[in-house]
Order: C-alpha cells, then sequence, then structure tokens
C-alpha cells in the first residue's frame, strides 16, 4: 500500500512493480487513496483499508475495490491494523486509538459476517492502542501496541510478550521461524525461539539499516519470503533485502524504482 498511489504488486520472480490506482476511490468518495493495510485470505480475497474511511475488499483480477460495512465499521472508521487468521479462517482488525481486537468471519463473496472482540490487557487499557497484527505458524497472534508486544496463544488469552519494544507496526515470520517485527522508533528487530532449561525463550537480534551512512528506525513493513529472504519498507521510502546467509540488510530500493514513501 502506498500514500496516495494506490496498491502495488512486486512480483519477486520477474523483479517488476504493477501500480494499481484505485480510481474510484478518487471518482466517488474524493479522496487520494491512502493504503495503509492489506490481508489476503486462503481463498485469495484481498481486503484493504484507506485512511479515515474503512475496510474494502479489492479484486485484483479488475482493479476495482468494494467498501465493507458491519456493525462497527457502518460509518467512516480508520483501520490501525488488519490480518487474516489462518487456523480460524478469520479477519482480525483494530480500530485507530482502540485497545481491542474485532474479529469477523467470512460470509458469501467475501463479505464479512458476524463480530467479536477481545481486549489485548484488561490490566493497562490508557493509551494502549494497537498497531499490528500477525498470526504465526503455530497459531499465535502477535499484537504490537503503544506500550509493548502482546502475545495470544493459539486458544489462549492474550498476554504481555515486552515492553521494551513499543509502536510496532508489522510482524513477519521467516523459514527459519524467527518473527521479525519492525519499529516506528527503533528499527527492525527478529525475535529467535531456544529451549533453554525446558523452557522456551525467545532472543532478540536488532538489524541494522543504513541509508547513505545514516541510521533508519522507522520501519512501516516487513515481509518475508519461503526462500529465506525478509524485505524491509522504511518510512524514507527505501525497500531493505536480509540475507539470512549474508546476516545483512542491503538497500534495493534502486532495483525497483522506489523514491517515495511507500
Amino acid at each position: 500500500g502506498s500514500v496516495g498511489d494506490g496498491l502495488y504488486k512486486l512480483d519477486f520472480n520477474k523483479l517488476t512493480v504493477q501500480n494499481y490506482d484505485l480510481s474510484e476511490i478518487i471518482s466517488t468518495l474524493n479522496l487520494p487513496p491512502y493504503v495503509t493495510h492489506l490481508t489476503e485470505n486462503e481463498q485469495g480475497q484481498i481486503y484493504i483499508s484507506i485512511n479515515r474511511i474503512g475496510l474494502f475488499r479489492f479484486y485484483p483480477e479488475t482493479g476495482k475495490s468494494v467498501r465493507l460495512l458491519t456493525s462497527v465499521l457502518s460509518k467512516q472508521a480508520s483501520i490501525s491494523a488488519l490480518t487474516h487468521i489462518k487456523q480460524t479462517n478469520k479477519l482480525l482488525y483494530a480500530l485507530e486509538g482502540e485497545d481491542e481486537v474485532n474479529i469477523c468471519a467470512y460470509g458469501p463473496d467475501g463479505m464479512l459476517i458476524g463480530e467479536s472482540k477481545f481486549v489485548i490487557d484488561e490490566y493497562n487499557r490508557q493509551e494502549n492502542a494497537i498497531h499490528a497484527l500477525f498470526e504465526d505458524s503455530k497459531g499465535n497472534i502477535w499484537i504490537g501496541a503503544n506500550s509493548g508486544i502482546y502475545l495470544k496463544p493459539k486458544g489462549g488469552k492474550s498476554r504481555l510478550f515486552s515492553r521494551n519494544y513499543s509502536f510496532v507496526n508489522s510482524f513477519t515470520e521467516d523459514k527459519h521461524k524467527n518473527i521479525w517485527f519492525g519499529t516506528a522508533k527503533e528499527g527492525v528487530f527478529y525475535a529467535s525461539q531456544k529451549i533453554v532449561n525446558r523452557r522456551n525463550i525467545y532472543f532478540i537480534t536488532s538489524v541494522p539499516l543504513k541509508i547513505d551512512n545514516f541510521r533508519s528506525v522507522n520501519v512501516q513493513s516487513v515481509c518475508s519470503t519461503p526462500k529465506g529472504d525478509t524485505y524491509i519498507g522504511t518510512r524514507e521510502g527505501c525497500l531493505f533485502r536480509y540475507n539470512t546467509n549474508e546476516r545483512k540488510a542491503i538497500d534495493i530500493s534502486g532495483l525497483y524504482g522506489i523514491t517515495e514513501e511507500g
């Protein structure tokens, strides 16, 4: 998603980029298509959030989008986090400034039906807004909030994972089962799980991002591929690729002509 230019699809095999300008949003709502989040379910259905407007179903075959309305999203709303949950086949989202996760089921034609919700921390509800949601391969749900990172085990309740990393914008999982997370103020990290004294312990590693000898700390998005590479997008508009063999993040923005904030 981009600021005002709609959606971009990056083909890792052909090294090409395709743009979907979402022109119907401009014509019907008279607003630029500021795409803040997107997710895809197991049926290949794509959902996007437009800043200050709400949730849409996107059709890549036509480039069109349809606005989705629910009991919570009946009016204009700004969505701060959005993801598909594979284990339960549900869509999760959070509204800007709120500490509750909304859960939706998929209805006919990919529309949303039914809703429930949960609070990420019943004992810390002040200034604990959600910024990111992610499901790992084990069915755990990772939640990035103002006050830190929360982890909701499959079938369990949400609990605090760490207060050391706040304002998390994005999560991903690489082929080694490391959980990556990008923050707005501290850069990008990955968490490696190891067994110590019969306990599962996470070890956190920071990955430096250098832009002309300056370090970038405002990470907007992270994405891992089946081959093992992890891609990192920054506020400055740079795209980095991290290779686990080299253990280094390299700025590859020039390969795709990316020059603006995305």
